[in-house]
């Protein structure tokens, strides 16, 4: 009796452990939607995206794509400046894609002599891959990215840019980083998918994170050996070279808010290293 108790308990587990894993982590049936009115916070800059969907439709772009590591078709987009001083790339965040959370900051880029390169992550928008993997495969295609801009426009300086997951993206990729990548935007990045996966549970009360956490490390090759994975430590912050920008989300309910300081420390010691606050993710341009 007590055998087929712990068997069933272990079997529901795995099964409440799958279907979280599979809810939070498997590709979105669609992709999210730019829309005001479902994100409160952008109210006040209602107008600014509404010019900013028109220019992004108006602009000059080509597609470009390539195969990742493990021989996925990733999509992006390519808005070239004429006699542009750099070449942008711009990481997008939890299942979103480059058009969600990147079509107001195009202008931003353009304006000031950038071109800008932005894609769809594994698993969105119009990538293949069924699984994000919150980063930790993300930051080999990062790097790929920036390898395919700096061929693109060669001799010109790179700025990463990198938004939520895409942020913790750019930091776990700085140690596969070509040397044309100068400088780092981190907008409201989380140091580990754990911390992450601890916060979000607090939605879960009867599934404590210390529960599942561990079954998720047994996903599709999304974290390094120790459960849900090292992330940003540390080394990545400090391998960082040239100017440094993090902004921190005061109130999110995706991860825990604040730059975290391991992070912060690390990075000012290489680098010019500045923060802002921002009341949520994306507000911070």
């Amino acid at each position: 009796m007590t055998l087929f108790l712990c068997s069933l308990a272990l079997g529901l587990y795995l099964i409440a452990a799958l279907k979280l894993f599979y809810i939070h982590l498997h590709r979105y049936p669609a992709p999210k939607q730019f829309t005001v009115p479902g994100i409160p916070d952008f109210t006040p800059y209602a107008d600014i995206l509404a010019a900013a969907r028109i220019r992004w439709e108006a602009a000059e772009k080509e597609e470009v794509s390539l195969r990742s590591y493990d021989g996925l078709l990733l999509k992006g987009l390519y808005f070239p400046c004429e006699n542009a001083r750099g070449t942008a790339v711009l990481s997008h965040g939890y299942h979103c894609t480059a058009r969600h959370d990147y079509m107001h900051m195009l202008g931003v880029y353009l304006d000031r002599g950038f071109s800008v390169l932005l894609f769809d992550q594994r698993a969105c928008g119009k990538s293949e891959g069924a699984y994000i993997t919150m980063g930790v495969k993300e930051s080999r295609d990062v790097a790929d990215w920036c390898r395919f801009a700096a061929e693109k426009t060669p001799g010109k300086p790179i700025l990463l840019h990198g938004m939520s997951m895409g942020g913790a993206t750019a930091l776990m990729a700085t140690d596969r980083l070509p040397e044309a990548v100068k400088a780092l935007v981190i907008d409201c990045a989380y140091c580990t998918p754990h911390e992450t996966v601890s916060y979000v549970f607090r939605a879960y009360p009867l599934c404590p994170s210390v529960f599942f956490s561990p079954a998720w490390s047994c996903g599709p090759g999304c974290w390094p050996a120790s459960p849900c994975g090292k992330g940003v430590r540390k080394k990545h912050s400090a391998r960082t070279r040239g100017p440094f920008s993090f902004s921190t989300a005061t109130r999110t309910g995706s991860f825990p808010p604040g730059v975290p300081k391991e992070m912060l420390r690390s990075a000012a010691q290489n680098t010019g290293c500045c923060t802002s606050p921002a009341p949520g993710i994306r507000n911070a341009f």
